[in-house]
């Protein structure tokens, strides 16, 4: 059994068939049962929306920009620049952006999302001894 326990109440078989003795007895550990997987599934359903968020945002981290790119093209070679006519272009060329803000806003849902699955796992902790004192009482 766990160091952390209480004592247990000696119940005899008399009082396990007394299911208003049992109800009296176990009733606050099934309400927190209760409440617990209540706050359990609120806070699996939040996980799994700042999920989605995170999703959302990942599709907007890089953006598509186009930019001119003005290209002077010369004639000649490497030991001769004599160019009576250079002729000039423009291209419109297309490139990702990264954009900062998103990536600040992925880091922030990152973020809530670990404090979100730490208040899980606390809850968890604390109901596992509950119902291991549960557990011990019967």
């Amino acid at each position: 059994m766990h160091e952390g326990l209480p004592t247990s109440d000696g119940l005899s078989f008399t009082d396990c068939c007394s299911p208003q003795y049992v109800l009296q007895k176990f009733a606050s550990y099934f309400d927190d049962v209760g409440k617990v997987s209540k706050t359990f599934i609120d806070g699996k359903e939040n996980v799994n929306l700042i999920n989605v968020k995170y999703l959302e945002l990942f599709g907007k981290l890089y953006h598509t920009v186009q930019t001119t790119l003005m290209i002077s093209l010369k004639c000649g070679n490497i030991f001769s620049s004599k160019c009576q006519r250079p002729s000039n272009a423009n291209v419109v060329v297309s490139a990702s952006q990264y954009d900062t803000n998103i990536a600040a806003q992925m880091n922030e849902n990152r973020q809530k999302r670990e404090e979100e699955v730490a208040k899980l796992l606390t809850m968890l902790d604390v109901t596992a001894i509950k119902s291991a004192h549960a557990e011990f009482i019967a």
